[in-house]
């Protein structure tokens, strides 16, 4: 009869043991399991966190890119005004002929530039 308690207590024993260790290897994957899918959550925001970096740097861009043009635009635009502004003949002419000589003639050089300036 004891004997058998015996054996009936190892067994137990054993069984228990062998409870504990599965218990204890599953407490351990479900650990490791949740650490992956913390490690992947945090992956994921570090890529969400990239694509808004790159996307607000692109706007960036893009903002700066249509002011540039903007402002050369404008520029070109004041240049545009200012050279209709400016009266071409009288000054240029007058400037020439304050440069040269009163009896100069004007040479058909002289007329041309006149007109490309």
């Amino acid at each position: 009869m004891e004997e058998e308690e015996e054996k009936k207590r190892r067994r137990r024993k054993r069984r228990r043991r062998r409870r504990r260790e599965e218990e204890e290897e599953e407490e351990e994957e479900e650990e490791e399991e949740e650490e992956e899918e913390e490690e992947e959550k945090k992956k994921k925001k570090k890529k969400k966190k990239k694509k808004k970096k790159k996307k607000k740097k692109k706007k960036k861009k893009k903002r700066r890119r249509r002011r540039r043009r903007r402002e050369e635009e404008e520029e070109e635009e004041e240049e545009k005004k200012k050279k209709e502004d400016f009266p071409k003949s009288s000054v240029l002419l007058s400037s020439i002929s304050i440069l040269k000589p009163q009896n100069y003639k004007f040479s058909p050089c002289d007329k041309l530039n006149h007109y490309l300036f």
